[in-house]
């Protein structure tokens, strides 16, 4: 009898412990995956944060990223970059930006695929994580990608851009913009290769985007505000 319940406690302990490993390993991958993410934000309220067309944009990425050039410059962001004619900015430019992008997408991408042999890099992104993430862990993402995009020769670390008054929250998310940009710039001064480019101040009455700049939505630029963008980056890159 007590070899029978020492066999039976051995085997339950043996079928827990493997039941234990599974979930530990399943867990592992449900953090890891896309799937975490949109249960995340079904549960959080909020519509799913990496959408179709941005694994359809990665993967083309992926694609180009292939045949990146050392004299290649890549402009990685949001939808203010995916509108920009980056080849009027310099040589070998790469337009890597993605309408609605957020910090945790820029991150998930530069994993699948790597940027190294450009010159260099513009980054621009962080607006659409203002209702999904605190200032603190937007800046703290930004640093991340810093971190993953690798020992480029250079990397163009731009400001987060203003708003105009067109757009209804307009005031609230100046401010919040205001405080990301101050933390965007001390964690510039950290990396000798990373440079801040204050687009805010370039684009803005020090408070607001210019409306001679803005375009109906009151988010994004106009013609004329692409072409100082244009200009600013420029400047900062040659």
């Amino acid at each position: 009898m007590r070899v029978f319940l020492s066999t039976l406690i051995t085997k339950k302990n043996i079928i827990w412990l493997y039941a234990l490993f599974i979930h530990i390993l399943l867990g592992a991958f449900f953090v890891k995956s896309e799937l975490y993410i949109v249960i995340r934000d079904y549960l959080g309220g909020h519509a799913p944060e990496l959408s179709d067309a941005y694994y359809h944009h990665v993967g083309f990425q992926a694609r180009m990223s292939a045949n990146i050039s050392a004299d290649g410059f890549l402009f990685i962001g949001d939808s203010h970059v995916q509108g920009l004619a980056v080849p009027e900015i310099t040589r070998g430019a790469y337009n890597f930006g993605i309408g609605g992008d957020t910090t945790e997408g820029v991150i998930r991408r530069l994993q699948h695929h790597s940027i190294n042999p450009a010159r260099g890099a513009f980054l621009l992104i962080g607006f659409n994580d203002l209702n999904r993430r605190t200032d603190n862990e937007i800046a703290e993402n930004i640093e991340r990608i810093i971190e993953t995009a690798g020992n480029l020769d250079k990397l163009l670390l731009c400001s987060l851009l203003p708003t105009s008054p067109l757009f209804e929250n307009s005031e609230e998310y100046n401010k919040r913009i205001g405080n990301i940009n101050d933390a965007l710039k001390q964690i510039s001064q950290k990396y000798t290769h990373v440079h801040y480019v204050d687009a805010f101040s370039a684009l803005s009455d020090g408070e607001q985007l210019l409306d001679k700049f803005s375009s109906k939505d009151g988010i994004h630029l106009n013609p004329n505000g692409n072409k100082a963008l244009i200009n600013l980056l420029r400047s900062h890159i040659h």
